[in-house]
């Protein structure tokens, strides 16, 4: 937050503290301890430290403030974790009435936004609905000062005259042994030798003689002729139809039918008599039968 100069007002005894020139920032990071301390007052919350919860395990809550310090506004988004059973939609709610209240209470600064994001459920005891819409009372914690005994050193005035320091009193006294420094080295001087002429070990003689150089060396590779055998001529190769001409088929003569006569055959039934004891005809034909047999 940035506080406007303004003029000192002169007072007995010096300058107002209140008016005094100058200005007052808020870190982000003190923003962060607010939110997070608000968040902590919201019953239902659960905190959560990162290195309590595993190794693939994350901390709560975790807040994201961004600060605007010369329009004094803030816009917050943080990830709470919330005990369970308890009435995750109220507690979210009073989370971000809190945030709010907070940051206008301590701070002066107005929110643009406050998103409240529930990523965590702890089982936990159970908060009821009364208690989670309730008002909530967020102050700033006093810390508990205990009184600790402080225990001046005793000084002594710095006029106290110095004694006297007498060598023949030193008990256990040594005798220091003279040092004696080595003697300088002498540096002596280097000097660069003549030069000298440089003479050739053999003899110099100034004719060139001309070098006739072979036309082929013994390092030329000769190249040998290669034969090529005459080409081969192609043979004609003939592509049958792939749809060939159908094959004529001759069906044989169907034989004629010869003609058959049928007569009909005139069938009688026999008369069958029934057989009388001791007439000792057992059955007689019929009167067809009878007159075939005369």
């Amino acid at each position: 937050m940035t506080a406007t100069p303004q003029a000192p007002e002169a007072v007995a005894g010096g300058v107002h503290v209140a008016n005094a020139p100058g200005t007052t920032e808020i870190s982000v990071r003190t923003l962060e301890r607010i939110v997070a301390q608000a968040i902590k007052s919201v019953p239902g919350t659960v905190a959560i430290d990162p290195k309590l919860a595993g190794i693939a395990g994350r901390g709560y809550p975790r807040s994201i403030v961004q600060a605007d310090p010369d329009a004094s506004m803030t816009a917050v988004d943080t990830t709470i974790a919330v005990a369970w059973p308890s009435p995750v939609t109220e507690v979210a709610a009073q989370t971000r009435a809190a945030i709010i209240a907070a940051l206008a209470q301590f701070t002066g600064y107005t929110t643009t936004r406050v998103n409240v994001t529930v990523g965590h459920l702890e089982p936990s005891a159970r908060v009821a609905a009364s208690v989670a819409n309730g008002p909530v009372d967020f102050h700033a914690a006093i810390p508990v000062v205990s009184p600790t005994r402080i225990v001046h050193p005793t000084t002594r005035s710095s006029s106290t005259n110095v004694r006297g320091f007498d060598p023949d009193r030193w008990v256990g006294k040594q005798q220091v042994h003279s040092v004696e420094a080595p003697r300088p080295t002498s540096v002596r001087s280097v000097e660069a030798p003549s030069a000298k002429e440089i003479r050739p070990s053999g003899e110099i003689t100034k004719h060139v003689e001309e070098i006739a150089v072979p036309e082929f060396t013994s390092r030329e590779i000769q190249l040998k002729d290669i034969e090529v055998a005459p080409e081969t001529p192609l043979r004609e190769i003939r592509v049958e139809s792939a749809n060939p001409e159908p094959s004529h088929i001759s069906a044989p003569t169907p034989p004629q039918l010869r003609h058959i006569e049928v007569h009909p055959v005139e069938v009688f039934s026999p008369q069958v008599t029934p057989w009388t004891p001791g007439s000792g005809v057992h059955s007689e034909g019929s009167s067809d039968e009878k007159g075939a047999r005369s």
